[in-house]
């Protein structure tokens, strides 16, 4: 056998797992470790990453912008329906009723960084539909991200491909997963998406 080509395969294979792997730590939010540090060391910060998307800063939106930049049929959509289980309250307690996500995303309206007008001077019923630290506003994001991200048209130039096949199939199991391993600390996981997206570009990977 060709010694440079066994080369290359074996190099290929390596590459195709350390993008699986990038993918799935990228996607094991909220445990700090997992992006700060990195269990597989895929995620480096002010990186100088290669290999999954070509080496570049990972490229997210958060919440408001996707409530300012999609059509009303997008955000009609229940929650639960995508996420697989119900959005949370203020208080972190998984809500007795879903909600569509324009309902989750339309008291982002009222608040104000410049008015002074923050989380807490919201109503109880906005606060509940934001969640504990805007944690379901802020899964609804990650989700389109994970959409658009995979999008070839890239229409909202986001650079976060892992929803296809690297390593999940689509956005609505990228979805169901997070949600599956966030929900039981939404005030913990709200915080470090939040961080995330604020700071996605010192996120690359290798």
């Amino acid at each position: 056998m060709n010694n440079s080509n066994s080369n290359e395969k074996a190099q290929g294979r390596r590459r195709f797992v350390k993008k699986a792997t990038v993918g799935a730590a990228l996607v094991s939010l909220p445990v700090r470790s997992v992006w700060a540090n990195g269990i597989t060391n895929s995620i480096v910060a002010s990186g100088h990453g290669s290999d999954w998307a070509n080496g570049a800063s990972i490229n997210l939106k958060g919440p408001r912008y996707w409530l300012n930049n999609l059509a009303s049929e997008q955000l009609t959509v229940d929650f639960s329906s995508i996420f697989g289980g119900n959005p949370v309250d203020r208080n972190g307690n998984v809500q007795g009723a879903s909600r569509t996500f324009l309902e989750i995303l339309l008291p982002l309206n009222s608040l104000s960084q410049q008015a002074g007008i923050g989380f807490g001077d919201l109503s109880a019923g906005q606060q509940d539909a934001l969640g504990q630290k805007k944690y379901n506003a802020k899964l609804i994001a990650m989700y389109f991200n994970a959409m658009f991200g995979s999008d070839e048209t890239n229409i909202h130039n986001i650079v976060y491909p892992v929803a296809n096949g690297r390593p999940f199939q689509s956005s609505g199991a990228f979805a169901t997963h997070l949600y599956s391993i966030t929900v039981s600390n939404p005030k913990s996981s709200g915080e470090q998406l939040g961080e995330l997206i604020s700071k996605d570009e010192m996120y690359s990977l290798i």
